[in-house]
């Protein structure tokens, strides 16, 4: 899924709303699969407590450490390429509506958080992320105000990186956006 997104934003499938929702909606599902996290944990407090640190001697942890390092990673830079676009209040609004999203279905799904759990709060459960989806809805379909406007993206101030190197952000002849570095 991620793959496809990136690849319609890279090729200027999507207009500027669609745009925003999927990068938002892609930062905040890369940042909210929790259970890379919470399996780094449970190894750590398994090797700690037990005294057996046998389980570092395979590759299992250690993709367990990129994974999630690398979906962090990937979600902050879907949300800062989505935030020169898009005002601040719809991307974080989208962003976090997907990011608990991802980590309900994720506790739910793959860690069986869930599991022993009474009916009537499982379905509690589905009612409150439902909300979180209606309100993400409504944040979209009042997404129109939600653009930032050339003028003013093109005159923002340029950024600075570890390195010194300047980067400005303009949009090309294709109306897409070209990152610079000067």
């Amino acid at each position: 899924m991620i793959s496809t997104v990136s690849y319609l934003i890279h090729m200027g499938r999507l207009d500027a709303t669609a745009r925003g929702l999927a990068l938002g909606a892609t930062s905040g599902a890369l940042t909210g699969n929790a259970f890379l996290v919470k399996a780094l944990v449970g190894l750590i407090g398994t090797s700690v407590s037990s005294g057996d640190w046998s389980a570092w001697t395979r590759p299992t942890p250690y993709l367990v450490i990129i994974g999630a390092a690398g979906g962090a990673i990937s979600g902050m830079l879907f949300m800062r390429r989505g935030l020169v676009e898009q005002k601040g209040v719809f991307m974080v609004t989208i962003c976090t509506g997907a990011s608990i999203t991802a980590s309900c279905l994720s506790g739910f799904i793959v860690m069986d958080e869930m599991n022993g759990v009474p009916l009537t709060q499982v379905c509690g459960y589905w009612l409150a992320v439902a909300m979180i989806l209606v309100g993400m809805m409504v944040v979209h379909s009042a997404s129109g105000d939600a653009r930032i406007e050339p003028g003013k993206a093109d005159k923002q101030a340029p950024l600075k990186d570890a390195n010194n190197v300047t980067t400005v952000h303009k949009r090309s002849s294709s109306n897409a956006w070209k990152t610079h570095h000067v």
